[in-house]
This record gives C-alpha cells, sequence and structure tokens, in this order.
C-alpha cells in the first residue's frame, strides 16, 4: 500500500534554494576555471611576433654597425675621428622591449573575451600589407606650421614594401625668404616574414632622409668685393600634398653636409624601382664618407671647376672689353689692372692661363688642359689651363664614387644574409652592372662635358676597373 506524501512548502523551498546554489556553484566554477584558462592562455603567434620584431631592430642597428665598419676599412681611412651616439629604435617603445602590437593587444585582453580577442588576432593576420597614401594632417612645432603624411609603397618582385612617415616643416629667412624641410622616417617592412628595416639606424649621426621632390632649391655662384666666390643655396617652399610616396618619383637620389655641427640629409627618388634601393644605400655610403672626412671629391671638384669657370669668363669680358673700349680707356685699364687680379684668383685655386691664349683651344700644348664653360655669358666656349691640381681632383671624384658603390653592395649582401632583401631584382653580376655602369658612365659623361686632358695625361677613369683595381679589392666582399 502506497504511502501518501504530506505537502511542506517550508521543505520544498528549501530544495529549490539549494538547487539554485549549486547551479550558481557549478556556472561560478565554470566562469572562474575559463578566467584562470584565459588569463594563463599564451599567444604564441603574438610573442613569435614581437621576437620578430625585436630581431627587427637588432639588425638594423647592426647594419648601421656595419655601415659604420666599411669606410675604416678602405684604401684610403678617415681624415678625422667619428664618434657614434646610438638612436633609439623606432619599432621598439620602451625600456623592456615592448612593442606597439603586444600594448595593443594586452589592451584588447583585458577588455574583451577570448573569443572577440581571437576573431580579431585572426583578421589581423589574414589582413594583407596594401599600398596607401595617408591623408596630410597639419600639427606645429614650436610655432611653426607643419604638415604630416604617411605613404606605404610596395616594391616590384617581392613581399617589400616602404613605408614613409614624412613631416614637413615650413621656415622664413631674415630676408622674408619662405622655405619648407622635410624628413622621412623609412622603414622597409618584409610581408612574407614580418621583418623591417629602420633605414635611420644605418644612418651617422645628425643626418636623415628627405624625399628629393620636397627637397628644390636653387644654387646662386657670387663673388664678394674681395674676390671670393660664394656659393648660397636658396630652398624652396614646397607642400606635402604634391607628395604622393616614392613611386614613381624620379632618379634624385644624392647626400648633403652641412658639417659636423649640422649633420646633412640623404635625398632619394623612386625607391620601389629596380636599383632605387641600391642607390638609397650608395648615398648612405657618401653619407658616411662625409662623417669620417672623406667625402670631398665632387665637391671640391666642382669647387674648382666653378672658380675657374667663373675668372674664365671674367677674363674673357675683360679681354673684349679691352677691345672694344681700346680708343676710350685704353688697354692699360684691362692689361694691367683687371686681368692680373684674375690671373691671381686662378692661381689661388690651382689654375694657370696665358691671357694671349687662354681662349684660343686649337693652340693647345702637351700641358694644356681644356675647359669648356657652362656660365651663361661663356656657354660652351672652351679655355686652356695648366694646373697639377685637376688630376688629383678627379681621382678622387673617381675613386669616392667607386668606393660608395662597393660598400654599398656590401651592404645589401649583409643584409640579405640577414634575412631582408632590398633588391629581390638584383640577381647577380649582371644585374648589378646593369644598375651601376650607366651610373658610372654619366659620370664620366658628365666630367667629359666639362673637361678634356691631353692625350698623355693619366686620369681616372670611372669605369675603367683596371684604374681602381686596388679599391675594388679591397671593398669585394
Amino acid at each position: 500500500m502506497e504511502t501518501e506524501r504530506s505537502y511542506s512548502p517550508e521543505i520544498e523551498t528549501q530544495r529549490e534554494r539549494t538547487s539554485l546554489r549549486e547551479i550558481f556553484q557549478s556556472a561560478k566554477t565554470k566562469i572562474v576555471g575559463q578566467v584562470l584558462e584565459w588569463m594563463q592562455w599564451e599567444d604564441k603567434e603574438l610573442k613569435a611576433e614581437a621576437e620578430t620584431i625585436k630581431k627587427s631592430a637588432d639588425i638594423s642597428r647592426r647594419a648601421g654597425e656595419f655601415f659604420r665598419s666599411l669606410i675604416p676599412e678602405s684604401l684610403h681611412q678617415p681624415k678625422k675621428p667619428y664618434e657614434h651616439r646610438a638612436q633609439p629604435s623606432n619599432i621598439i617603445y620602451d625600456e623592456q622591449g615592448e612593442i606597439s602590437e603586444q600594448r595593443y593587444y594586452r589592451w584588447l585582453r583585458a577588455s574583451f573575451s577570448k573569443k572577440y580577442y581571437q576573431e580579431m588576432r585572426h583578421a589581423a593576420a589574414k589582413s594583407a600589407p596594401i599600398e596607401m597614401v595617408g591623408p596630410v594632417s597639419a600639427h606645429e612645432v614650436e610655432g611653426r606650421r607643419a604638415e604630416r603624411r604617411s605613404v606605404w609603397s610596395h616594391q616590384p618582385g617581392g613581399p617589400i614594401y616602404v613605408q614613409e612617415d614624412i613631416d614637413n616643416q615650413f621656415f622664413t629667412l631674415d630676408d622674408g625668404t619662405e622655405y619648407s624641410a622635410s624628413r622621412s622616417l623609412l622603414l622597409v617592412k618584409d610581408a612574407e616574414t614580418g621583418m623591417i628595416l629602420e633605414m635611420d639606424q644605418l644612418l651617422p649621426n645628425k643626418f636623415r632622409y628627405t624625399p628629393a621632390t620636397l627637397d628644390e632649391k636653387t644654387i646662386k655662384v657670387t663673388q664678394d668685393k674681395n674676390g671670393t666666390l660664394e656659393e648660397r643655396v636658396i630652398p624652396a617652399r614646397t607642400e606635402l600634398t604634391k607628395y604622393e610616396g616614392t613611386k614613381n618619383s624620379g632618379d634624385g637620389f644624392y647626400a648633403t653636409f652641412y658639417g659636423d655641427e649640422y649633420g646633412g640629409k640623404v635625398g632619394y627618388g623612386d625607391l620601389t624601382k629596380k636599383g632605387g634601393m641600391l642607390s638609397l644605400l650608395h648615398e648612405v655610403t657618401h653619407a658616411w664618407q662625409d662623417a669620417y672626412g672623406l667625402g670631398g671629391g665632387r665637391k671640391n671638384f666642382e669647387k674648382f671647376y666653378a672658380a675657374v669657370d667663373l675668372n674664365l669668363s671674367l677674363m674673357t669680358w675683360a679681354q673684349e672689353q679691352m677691345e672694344a673700349e681700346r680708343e676710350k680707356r685704353g688697354v692699360d685699364f684691362y692689361q694691367n689692372l683687371y686681368v692680373p687680379n684674375l690671373l691671381k684668383h686662378l692661381k689661388e685655386v690651382g689654375a694657370e692661363v696665358d691671357p694671349d691664349q687662354v681662349s684660343k683651344p686649337e693652340m693647345a700644348g702637351e700641358q694644356d688642359i681644356k675647359v669648356t664653360s657652362e656660365r651663361e655669358d661663356t656657354l660652351g666656349r672652351t679655355f686652356l689651363i695648366q694646373s697639377d691640381k685637376l688630376v688629383p681632383l678627379v681621382d678622387d671624384f673617381a675613386r669616392e664614387e667607386r668606393d660608395a658603390w662597393a660598400h654599398a653592395i656590401r651592404a645589401l649582401r649583409f643584409l640579405r644574409r640577414e634575412g631582408i632583401d632590398l633588391e629581390p631584382e638584383l640577381k647577380n653580376a649582371k644585374d648589378f652592372k646593369e644598375v651601376i655602369d650607366p651610373m658610372l658612365n654619366s659620370y664620366q659623361r658628365w666630367l667629359d662635358k666639362k673637361i678634356e686632358f691631353p692625350e698623355t695625361t693619366k686620369v681616372r677613369k670611372f669605369l675603367n676597373r683596371e684604374a681602381v683595381k686596388p679599391a675594388a679589392e679591397t671593398n669585394a666582399d
């Protein structure tokens, strides 16, 4: 016989409380377990990315050290000491070596669930690098107007992207001339490996990069009352809106040095074209040559040529005036006063001329050097000079350029061994020659338009490898 149970509200309430307590405790245990698991879970992919960034910073630093070591190993030893001051990394943000991605994802983990975090990480991992021209943003630096723009450009033939973060500031000279000066923070990124090369780490102290198209200027050569030549560089004002990145920006590669106190800059054109990065490394070498006091080759030749060209042009003017005003002023005014002063200036720069034959190239002797003028009033005219100074100047110019290309190749190979290939389309010696030889040949043509040595004079040629064999062997890998 079944016994009938009596209903008790108190007992049922207690049972419900017990059941809810068990459910809550079970849920609490599960949540705590998940939280502990989430807190203890390690994002191995992010950790690997962080290690790659730290490795990149180390390689960038060592690449700069490699560049710094090349000049003292050259055939021509440094003319002045150089003390390098290490620059902070632009991709590692604190003393613990933490990168920006770590900071961002640490915040993401603290703010959202594991599922959301993993979705964000997955989306970031799948996102491919893109070419992009960022907007121009305005800001102020010490009361001056300034602009910023970031640009990402892809280099054909490989996974390399060039990131430019450009800052353009505006200034006003005492005479009211307005001009701008830009600085570019260059990063080279490998989309496959995640490696990043900080190009700033390759430069000497106080040097910077600047896009050549933002560095417009004019140069005027003037003569003061004492006859001393002065070269004045007049900068231009350029807006950042006109610059849309390195791609298709031309061939403007150069290095400019203002002295130890102010440093210098390396201008660049298209870094994405074949040979563009090699050309940049070539100019970085020139920056190091300047830092060590070895960068005077081309500058010294140009200074000599400009001084000679100016004085020869003035002498031609004086001789023409002498003929035109023979009756009015007499020959003595030019022949005894003006011409001797010009001869003195020429001798001071290292050149001598015969006033009676200086304008008669057809009368050139075995020691005469032909100089073709580039000044507006005597453009294309050929003069005769004699100089023991010119051959060493040309030798230094050619040696300096060939050394710079040799050092650039060595730096490129160093980076390849470290896992960063800046020139994937340069695969063999033929590829390198296709980039370098036209440049060396252009230097030679540029020089030949200005100077013609006697056939008996031995002078270094830019493309004559035998003439620079010792330097080439010293700089070979």
